[in-house]
């Protein structure tokens, strides 16, 4: 679900995160148990890699095998909980998002996120 790539030869270079939903079926696995992960690997990340929190991070998202279900799950009150978790509550630096393989029904749902994100973020 989520894997923080291995550090580049350069120091200074913003750590890379993948993050893929291909495989989480949506029957099986929550939306808020998804995050919950996510949420401890970077706990960990924090913890363990200074690069990490002092050069950034991107963040590759791959939409691939995304379906109509797991958006389903993202209610207006996840998402602001997430943002809030995300942006609000920890220190990261994003440096970038990265979204490939977007269906189209899943364009709403980062509607939703960009509406409730800071311009600097968005721009990102």
């Amino acid at each position: 679900l989520i894997l923080p790539l291995t550090k580049t030869t350069d120091p200074a270079a913003p750590r890379i995160v993948l993050l893929r939903i291909e495989n989480a079926d949506p029957t099986r696995i929550r939306v808020e148990d998804g995050v919950k992960l996510i949420l401890m690997i970077l706990d960990i990340l924090l913890n363990e890699d200074d690069n990490f929190v002092i050069a950034g991070q991107h963040l590759f998202i791959d939409d691939k095998g995304i379906s109509v279900n797991h958006m389903l799950q993202l209610t207006p009150t996840i998402v602001k909980k997430i943002h809030t978790c995300l942006i609000d509550a920890y220190a990261l630096r994003p440096k970038g998002f990265h979204v490939i393989n977007v269906p189209q029904f899943a364009e709403a749902a980062y509607n939703m996120f960009k509406s409730i994100m800071n311009e600097k973020i968005v721009n990102r």
